[in-house]
């Protein structure tokens, strides 16, 4: 059986075939983001996918992604999950 992940990647790829996830790309560890207090436990529910514009003068470079749990010293998190975060370069 197909696990969710590849079933999102196929049919996202269906629609732009040169879309990258960059998480697998740039990332490091398994980036997960379920758990805002428990990153390394967290499954893997929050994507950035990247694809270079065609026929653009413009270009985006992915520098890095990473991780970002927002934690609060007085709510604890401010979100249910953690996000991604993600640079691009302009060039």
């Amino acid at each position: 059986p197909e696990s969710e992940y590849a079933h999102l990647m196929k049919q996202l790829t269906s629609v732009r075939a040169n879309l990258k996830d960059l998480w697998i790309k740039l990332g490091e560890g398994e980036g997960g983001t379920s758990e805002p207090t428990d990153i390394p436990g967290s499954t893997r529910i929050d994507y950035v996918f990247f694809a270079p514009a065609e026929g653009s003068t413009n270009r985006l470079e992915p520098k890095s992604v990473a991780v970002q749990p927002f934690l609060d010293s007085k709510t604890v998190s401010l979100s249910d999950h953690s996000a991604v975060e993600a640079l691009f370069k302009l060039r």
